[in-house]
């Protein structure tokens, strides 16, 4: 049995049946009058914050909140003109490659294998590194969106 007075924390974590305290604890509330009084104080306050109703707004919180939301906007715009951007890209490509045929088997005849081979690979790992950038910040910016 201890011989000092147990603390509030422990008589709390008695009177709500929590299973994580000492056997020492039960046998001191048992024998002391002081600790088996402030469980019984804990048990009569714990049973009356029961009893209080549920606070409840006196206002439709969800109705302002929805006032406050910005209108979903029409995207159909923007993806007409990523589109045309696109297809504007593709065309220009087509144009350049079209119009410098003839230089392209010798292109890459000034480099050496080498270092053809480690431009392929940093501009791999360059690529790689900023997928997983990407994709690390959208998956954060994914979790404040969920509900």
């Amino acid at each position: 049995m201890k011989n000092i007075h147990i603390n509030e924390i422990e008589i709390q974590q008695y009177v709500l049946g929590k299973d994580d305290f000492d056997i020492s604890i039960i046998e001191h509330i048992n024998h002391c009058q002081k600790c088996k009084a402030e469980v019984e104080l804990y048990k009569l306050l714990f049973a009356e914050i029961k009893k209080e109703p549920n606070p409840v707004f006196e206002f439709d919180l969800a109705n302002l909140i929805m006032q406050q939301l910005p209108e979903k906007q029409n995207y159909a715009i923007d993806t007409f003109l990523i589109a045309l951007l696109f297809g504007f890209l593709i065309t220009t490509l087509s144009i350049l490659i079209y119009k410098t045929n003839q230089y392209f088997p010798t292109l890459f005849t000034g480099i050496s294998t080498i270092q053809f081979s480690l431009i392929v690979v940093t501009i791999i790992l360059i690529s790689i590194f900023l997928y997983a950038d990407m994709n690390k910040n959208y998956k954060n910016k994914m979790i404040f969106l969920q509900p």
